[in-house]
């Protein structure tokens, strides 16, 4: 009996609890449906998208297509009218787009004379006087007999002589004089010769001692090859050839220790003066015509 009566009761809260939960919906349909009515409509109006922007997009002259005045390089047209031209001297297609102007032909112009720089072709190492070629180098015999030994220092031979003698043809000098010079050196007697001689070459007579070599008050000056490093002397007025150059020693300054030389070429014949101090190095400029380059 209970049994049943508690099913009853329980069916009935069911009932109960349905009835409660289907009234609850309804409720909220209607809650749901006056929230849509009440909505402003800017809320929606917020959303809609804004006009995109107008871009302005750069319009090209399209050259009209032509023939390339008269040319013979032009091949063909691409895409029309874009062209494209055969550059024989470059050896390739050129285009000519729109937005490019239309290119100018480089004209090469000759290629002229250049300056170039040249060595001299001698440095001028020194300056020294010629001394006499003759030197006094001992003496035999008394007070008026005496015999003078002398060495010619351009041969290299030692030769007999005595005054009032003439040497024209091996040394080209004439003995004058000898005496013996007595002095007193701390407490002991020595002697020297001293003799007097005339340079037939040019009449002019030196003043020779024992051993001692004496200038001849003229001067030479040496000289070294840029090329191979070879030596020379001149004296004024000489030349020396050297790989097809001529080099003539004009003028010598002692002082001011510089010189004047001509230098000649012979293939060219062309002459140029410099003033040469020693050790240093002398350039001539020239103007050389380039040879222009064949493709």
């Amino acid at each position: 009996m209970f049994k049943n009566n508690l099913e009853k009761i329980i069916l009935g809260i069911a009932v109960l609890l349905m009835a409660i939960l289907l009234a609850g919906g309804l409720f909220v349909e209607d809650r749901s449906a006056e929230a849509l009515r009440d909505t402003p409509s800017t809320a929606v109006d917020r959303y809609e998208p804004d006009e995109l922007p107008t871009i302005e997009m750069p319009v090209f002259n399209w050259r009209d297509f032509g023939p390339q005045r008269g040319e013979s390089g032009w091949v063909f047209s691409l895409f029309t009218p874009p062209s494209v031209w055969f550059d024989p001297d470059e050896e390739q297609f050129f285009p000519f787009p729109p937005s490019l102007p239309q290119r100018e032909i480089e004209i090469v112009e000759p290629v002229g004379p250049v300056e170039v720089e040249i060595p001299f072709g001698v440095i001028l190492t020194g300056i020294e006087e010629i001394p006499f070629h003759i030197v006094l180098t001992g003496f035999i015999g008394e007070e008026g007999e005496f015999f003078v030994n002398l060495r010619n220092e351009e041969t290299g031979r030692s030769f007999l002589s005595r005054p009032g003698r003439e040497h024209p043809d091996d040394h080209e000098v004439r003995i004058d004089s000898f005496r013996r010079v007595r002095f007193e050196d701390d407490g002991i007697f020595r002697s020297y010769g001293e003799m007097t001689i005339t340079n037939l070459r040019t009449g002019d007579q030196y003043v020779l001692r024992d051993g001692e070599r004496v200038g001849t008050g003229q001067y030479r000056a040496t000289f070294e090859s840029e090329r191979d490093g070879t030596e020379f002397s001149l004296k004024p007025g000489e030349d020396a050839v050297d790989n097809g150059l001529i080099f003539t020693l004009e003028q010598i300054d002692v002082e001011a220790e510089e010189v004047i030389v001509e230098r000649l070429e012979e293939s060219t014949q062309d002459t140029d003066v410099r003033t040469l101090q020693p050790n240093q190095s002398e350039v001539i400029v020239r103007l050389v015509e380039q040879e222009t380059e064949e493709e």
